[in-house]
């Protein structure tokens, strides 16, 4: 097994399911999700409906390029990751994004909003997505060499940010009777803390 530094590349979960083949990747969807300590993924059979793949790889960051440098040698690692999938998507999950009412956002100015809240650093892409349950847009950062990455092993690989999902199904499941509904999404060490009343959005915060 490769090694980074002193730490071998191992799945610490890794559960394949029976019906999983290889010569089928094009009739399934990869999930992929990258956050401080793990990069985990999963495969979905859009056939049957039904998850065939969980692994999980522990990380060992010192910083942001470290970072890069253990998923891409977990990426030429491991041969699932680069099938051929008839769909693919990365969760990135970070302490840093801007939320940005759909009235007021121009995509033009995606730098400016994330200089609001937080600043910006050398060799990142400023990606933004739209929050439909909301009406927001999410503004955040991801490393430039880490999108290379992934495009040369997904070329359509869409990146999505954990607020996006998050704020959406807290949305979705707030109760319409004047009652709220508060979550909070644990990941060492932040969390991201969210309100939703009536099937509207009314706080979030990352702390």
């Amino acid at each position: 097994m490769p090694e980074i530094g002193n730490n071998t590349v191992n799945a610490d979960i890794n559960l394949v399911d029976e019906t999983f083949d290889v010569s089928q990747s094009e009739s399934y969807h990869l999930s992929i999700q990258i956050e401080p300590g793990r990069l985990s993924f999963c495969v979905f059979n859009t056939v049957i409906n039904k998850y065939v793949v969980l692994r999980n790889y522990p990380l060992h960051i010192a910083d942001q390029q470290a970072l890069v440098d253990e998923c891409e040698i977990i990426f030429e690692y491991d041969h699932l990751l680069g099938l051929k999938y008839k769909s693919s998507s990365l969760l990135w999950v970070s302490p840093r994004s801007t939320l940005v009412p759909g009235q007021l956002f121009d995509a033009a100015n995606v730098d400016s909003y994330l200089a609001f809240n937080h600043k910006g650093a050398v060799g990142e892409q400023t990606l933004y997505q739209y929050v439909k349950a909301a009406d927001f847009y999410t503004v955040f950062p991801c490393p430039e060499t880490l999108i290379s990455l992934l495009r040369k092993c997904q070329p359509n690989i869409r990146v999505f940010h954990q607020t996006v999902p998050f704020i959406e199904s807290v949305i979705d499941r707030a109760p319409s009777s004047g009652r709220c509904r508060v979550a909070a999404f644990f990941y060492s060490p932040y969390l991201d803390f969210v309100i939703a009343e009536n099937k509207k959005l009314l706080f979030y915060n990352t702390f």
